[in-house]
């Protein structure tokens, strides 16, 4: 009977042990917070919506639009951090993307923004993102864009019947309403 509970006892230590191992592990791989320093730092996602993308760029994310600068001239992200490194000349200007910081890829619809992908994570960045639909699903969604190097006119005035709320242009369906 001493046996037993002896040997009871050993499972338990060893059952509780491994517990307290496995919740000081999950402890320290846990999200840092906005302040804290990481040096691991990872991506949550590998594919945002424009939404996430934009709620990414207005806490510092740097958006990296792989598309043309003829391309960037029509039609641009109006957001604090944004990068203009064409897809062909990525791989020869790794050097100008930061592996600390969050970096969303995009381009036009998200074709050449996933190979933008693709190649960022075959060179070791676990830091990126790639933004699903590009400009087209971004500017449809009424988000802040440049046109021909200038603000869209359509939210300036915030009182505008045009304009969301939150400073973004209705889409055509919504202005009928």
């Amino acid at each position: 009977m001493k046996k037993t509970i002896l040997i009871l006892s050993a499972i338990a230590s060893i059952f509780l042990g491994a517990c307290n191992n496995h919740q000081a592990e999950s402890t320290q791989t846990e999200t840092p917070t906005k302040d804290s320093v990481t040096t691991n730092f990872k991506s949550p996602k590998a594919a945002i919506t424009v939404d996430e993308a934009l709620a990414l760029s207005k806490e510092g994310a740097l958006i990296i639009d792989v598309r043309e600068p003829n391309e960037i001239a029509e039609l641009a992200y109006d957001v604090q951090e944004v990068k203009n490194i064409p897809l062909g000349e990525l791989e020869s200007r790794l050097a100008e993307i930061p592996k600390d910081k969050q970096v969303i890829v995009v381009c036009k619809k998200g074709g050449r923004s996933s190979q933008a992908y693709e190649l960022l994570k075959e060179k070791g960045f676990e830091n990126i993102a790639n933004m699903e639909g590009g400009i087209s699903a971004w500017s449809e969604k009424g988000l802040p864009t440049l046109a021909d190097g200038e603000k869209k006119a359509c939210c300036e005035n915030p009182n505008s019947k045009d304009c969301n709320p939150d400073g973004t242009c209705k889409k055509a369906a919504e202005k009928k309403k």
